[in-house]
Order: C-alpha cells, then sequence, then structure tokens
C-alpha cells in the first residue's frame, strides 16, 4: 500500500503527464498542419550541421566572397547542404568547422548531425522537430521540478507547468527548430539544481551536476553564459552574505571551471560574443529595452510594454506633479475622516510587512528575476529590434520558463495571507490563466509562417525543372535550398543591376527543360507617389534610385527581350516574402 504522500505523488505526475501529452498534441499539431514555411534560421540548422566544410550555401566561410551566384549549379548543391550524403556521415569535424565560422556553440548541431547521418540523403523538418519535442518534454518536468522546490506545493507547480506550457511563448520557442528549444530546456535544468543546492547541503553532488549542465548550457547557446551568470552572482552573494567562504569557493570554482572548460572546447565564443551584431542600428537603449520586454510579456502574460513616440522624463516628471496637484486638496479634506486614517494605517502596515519580508526572500526568487533581467538588458544591448523585429524573442526564450515560475511564485505568495484557501487557489488560477487566454488570442504566432490564400507552391513547379533565383538578398538563398532540391539546374542574382545580370544569363545546361524566374516582390521598384515623406523608404534594402531597380513592367518586359516567352505563373511566400513566379520557355 502506498502512503498518503506517496499517493499524491503519484497523482502529481499522472495529471503532469497528461498536461504534457495535452500540451504537445497542440505543438505537434500545428507544425504539421498549420506551419507552411520555414524561417531561414531553420534551414541553416539542417546546412550548417549537414554541409561538408560550407556553413553557407551563398558565400565562402570567410564571408569575403559569393559562391553558387551567376552561375548555373545542379539541384544536388542545394541537397547537399542540407542533407548527410553517405560518404560524410558522423563528420564532427565539419560541423565544428561550420560552427567556428558562424555564430552559435555546435553541440545542438552535433546532435542533429548524428540524427541525420542515419538518414542521408533524405531531408525533413521532423529530424530537428524531434529535438524540440524531447526539449519540451525535459521542459515542462524540470519546470514542475524547480517549481515544487520553491513552492512545495504540488498544485502550484502543476499551475506553472500548465501556465507555461500552453503559453503563446512556449509555442514559438517550440514551434521554431533552432538551438533555442534544447537552450531552454538546459536552463530551466540549471534553475532547478541551483533551488536543489539552494535547499540541501549535498553540495559535491549537485555541483557534479551542475558542472555538467553549464558545460552543455554554453556549448548550446552563447547566451546561457549570462543567464547563468546572472544566477551564480546571486548565489556567491548569498554565500558571501552568510559567511559560507568555503562553499563560495566550491561553487564559484566549479561555475568558472565549467565555463572555461566550454571555451577550450569551442574558444570560437569568445570571438563570437564580442564581434556578433552589437554593432547593428538599433533604437535607442530605452526602446530597446521596451521592445524586448514587450517580446515576452505579449507571449506570456498578453499586454505589451508601452513605447510612446514623444516619451520623456519631463512628461513623467509633469503629469505627476499635476496628479499630485489633484490629489493634496483631497488629501487635506479628508485628514480627520476615520476611513481615511485606517487607509493611511493600512497602507504604512502594508509597506512595514512588505520591508521585512524582504529580509527573509527566497534566493531562487530573486535569482530568477535578476537572470530574466539579464537576459533581456543583453539582448537589448545586443540585438537590434529594427532589424529583428518580434523574432527578437528567440534571444530571451532561455528565460520564459524563470518569468512564469517568478510569476506564479510570488502570486502565490501573495494570496497565500488570503484565509480562504479555496479563494486563494482561484485567485491563483485566474491571474494565470487569463494572462495565457490574452496571449494566445492577441499576441504574435511568429514561426508558423502561413502563407497567403492563391499561391503556386515552387517545390512542385520547379520539380525536374530549371529556375531563376532572385532577390536584393542573397542569403535568402538559404531559405530556396529545401524548394529546390528536386530542381534540375538553378542560377541565382541579385536585383541590383539586375537589366544587364538577365541579358549575361547563359542557356541553361539541359535546354529542354522548363525555365522559371523566381523575384522577391520586396525587391522590386515601387512608385509609391506621394504616399510616403520624401526620402522614406518603404522596404529595408530598397535603393531610392529608380536606375538600379526595375519595376514588374519592366522586369517583365526585359525577361521578352532576352527569351521568346514570358508568362506569369502566380507567386509563392518563402519567410515572409512573396516571390513572383514566371516562366520563359
Amino acid at each position: 500500500m502506498l502512503t498518503d504522500k506517496e499517493s499524491r505523488k503519484v497523482r502529481s505526475f499522472i495529471v503532469l503527464a497528461v498536461i504534457i501529452i495535452l500540451q504537445l498534441v497542440r505543438i505537434i499539431y500545428s507544425f504539421v498542419c498549420l506551419k507552411e514555411d520555414f524561417h531561414s534560421d531553420e534551414m541553416w540548422s539542417y546546412g550548417l550541421s549537414n554541409s561538408y566544410y560550407e556553413p553557407f550555401i551563398y558565400q565562402n566561410a570567410e564571408h569575403t566572397d559569393y559562391i553558387n551566384y551567376k552561375t548555373w549549379f545542379s539541384s544536388k548543391v542545394m541537397r547537399d547542404y542540407l542533407t548527410v550524403d553517405k560518404e560524410h556521415r558522423f563528420s564532427y569535424g565539419s560541423v565544428y568547422y561550420n560552427q567556428v565560422h558562424d555564430y552559435h556553440p555546435p553541440l545542438y548541431y552535433f546532435v542533429l548531425h548524428t540524427i541525420c547521418s542515419f538518414f542521408p540523403g533524405k531531408f525533413s523538418p521532423w529530424y530537428s522537430f524531434s529535438i524540440n519535442i524531447v526539449s519540451f518534454i525535459g521542459t515542462i518536468i524540470y519546470l514542475y521540478l524547480l517549481m515544487k522546490e520553491i513552492s512545495n506545493s504540488d498544485k502550484i507547480s502543476l499551475l506553472g507547468c500548465m501556465f507555461y506550457g500552453f503559453s503563446l511563448g512556449a509555442f514559438n520557442t517550440f514551434e521554431f527548430i533552432r538551438i533555442y528549444a534544447p537552450a531552454t530546456m538546459i536552463s530551466t535544468m540549471y534553475l532547478y539544481y541551483h533551488a536543489k543546492l539552494y535547499h540541501t547541503e549535498k553540495m559535491k553532488k549537485n555541483m557534479v551536476i551542475l558542472f555538467i549542465i553549464t558545460l552543455a548550457g554554453c556549448l548550446t547557446h552563447h547566451f546561457f553564459i549570462p543567464f547563468a551568470g546572472c544566477v551564480s552572482v546571486c548565489f556567491c552573494v548569498y554565500y558571501l552574505i552568510k559567511k559560507k567562504i568555503k562553499k563560495l569557493l566550491i561553487y564559484s570554482t566549479v561555475m568558472l571551471s565549467s565555463v572555461a572548460a566550454s571555451l577550450v572546447i569551442f574558444p570560437a565564443t569568445i570571438d563570437h560574443m564580442f564581434s556578433g551584431r552589437t554593432d547593428d542600428t538599433k533604437f535607442s537603449f530605452i526602446w530597446q529595452i521596451k521592445l524586448t520586454m514587450s517580446c515576452m510579456t505579449s507571449e506570456l502574460f498578453g499586454f505589451y510594454i508601452p513605447v510612446v513616440p514623444k516619451y520623456s522624463f519631463t512628461a513623467n516628471l509633469i503629469a505627476v506633479s499635476c496628479i499630485l496637484a489633484i490629489l493634496s486638496p483631497l488629501f487635506f479634506l479628508f485628514r480627520k475622516e476615520i476611513w481615511f486614517k485606517r487607509m493611511l494605517g493600512a497602507l504604512k502596515n502594508g509597506f512595514k510587512r512588505c520591508i521585512n519580508s524582504i529580509k527573509y526572500i527566497d534566493l531562487m526568487t530573486v535569482s530568477m528575476l535578476v537572470a530574466v533581467l539579464g537576459v533581456i538588458l543583453l539582448t537589448s544591448l545586443t540585438v537590434s529590434y529594427m532589424h529583428m523585429a518580434k523574432q527578437t524573442d528567440r534571444y530571451i526564450f532561455i528565460a520564459f520558463p524563470a518569468a512564469i515560475a517568478f510569476w506564479v511564485k510570488c502570486f502565490a505568495a501573495v494570496f497565500n495571507n488570503v484565509k480562504k484557501k479555496h479563494i486563494a487557489d482561484a485567485l491563483l488560477v485566474i491571474v494565470c490563466l487569463i494572462p495565457c487566454l490574452i496571449a494566445n488570442l492577441f499576441g504574435p504566432y511568429n514561426y508558423l509562417f502561413q502563407k497567403e490564400e492563391g499561391t503556386t507552391s515552387i517545390q512542385e513547379l520547379i520539380k525536374d525543372e530549371n529556375c531563376v533565383f532572385i532577390s536584393g538578398h542573397l542569403w535568402l538563398m538559404t531559405c530556396f535550398t529545401r524548394l529546390s532540391m528536386d530542381a534540375d539546374y538553378i542560377y541565382a542574382l541579385q536585383t541590383e543591376n539586375l537589366k544587364a545580370d538577365i541579358r549575361e544569363i547563359p542557356d541553361a545546361p539541359d535546354k529542354s527543360k522548363k525555365l522559371y524566374f523566381f523575384i522577391d516582390d520586396t525587391f522590386l521598384f515601387k512608385d509609391y507617389g506621394d504616399s510616403l515623406p520624401a526620402g522614406q523608404l518603404p522596404e529595408m534594402g530598397m535603393s531610392s534610385t529608380h536606375s538600379q531597380k526595375l519595376t514588374q513592367e519592366e522586369f517583365e518586359n526585359q525577361l521578352r527581350e532576352k527569351y521568346s516567352m514570358c508568362e506569369y505563373v502566380g507567386f509563392d511566400n518563402m519567410f515572409m516574402r512573396k516571390f513572383l513566379i514566371y516562366r520563359v520557355n
């Protein structure tokens, strides 16, 4: 017979299993039925894992020259970029080389390459998505264990798992087949074992586990290092204040050793972290913070941080002064009223209780908050929201479970003062359920990439045929790899100097095949007349000089001059862009 404690534990894990299954059904269904296209980074995941010593499809590893450009090349080049050929299975040296020349550590790519090596020559989004599924299950399990450590309540722990697992933030994290899913799992594990360390005296066992987790995190995602650093600093300060010098020395040595070990294994981390996107054009720092925080609040809690163009400290000061000017006479008028005195007394006592409770605040609660704010601050400093927009969220995915745990723990502590337990439980459910619902109803679904109605499938159209790919950004060829693996031959151009480049296109190796042109509509010239202010460009990267751009009509005329015919076939969407499709023979 099981004891009551054991029975409660079994029931909790059964409920947790049901929650995970329901959440997985939602994520897998969306991946299979709703996700219609892929982010360029998702294809880079495969290319960087499987392409043999060639990290990019469009330029060399040193970023000094274009490749597969202005020349006919076989679609085998595209297939070899995304898949593992039989001769290069389990080629981890190639994976390592590719990551040195990219911006991420190699561990995730080792795992994906290992999976793909069992299926040489084949491509499937499921190879990477399987990593996401395992990562999701691990994240929810460790979030439950983390919340059990910090709340000592099965109900609160299960509520936290429901909140996070059904949140839009978790949905976006695990729909995106990239490093961020396993990094999120590792960050949650990192927090759990710190909670164990905080609540137990078993220093040696936990430190061994934390060394391994920290090493894995550092080799998965560079932003894990500052995330872990924020938690570690909190623990070091705690040990120092408590005068636990021996624990401080052991803890700090192990944490620094794990980071040092990751740098020994992958020294390119140093170059990646200090020569990345920090020079990209950004909004002002305050705007960057607000916009980055909005990525989190909109996906987890259903509200945006307001960004007012004319916001200023002076305006705030004036507003506060006006409010005080209105309230001051009212305070004086009601100063002798009993209800007013009681209200002031209640506020005073509440303030004192808050101050006293700070002395006994849980270290993990502080650590989680500091880690969340640290990741937001780092992202605001290094990632341009101007370029990444709402997909800046991927850089803070690792902090989402900590944000949920902090939210639930704080509200649970507040409602713990409610005398009637069922009312307290109901209030906690409400402050978790309503934000989650609002976020799902109105938040941004950033990684489904659903297409417009009436699209013509590029992939089906060019099977065994020739095609010309044209875009203003040649890196978009990365997205085109998946769609053109079954074509015959491919030719790539940029939109700059397009008129001359079209004239110089040589005949395809097999002229008996149909020839299709795909051009990124974003980079065709559009005459907006007076609808935009002078000098303002409607598309990122569009030149203001008409001579360097072709209108759609000019482009079609150019094709007619070059070829005997020009038939508009339709359009397709690729990575949030509209590609016009023409057949020319």
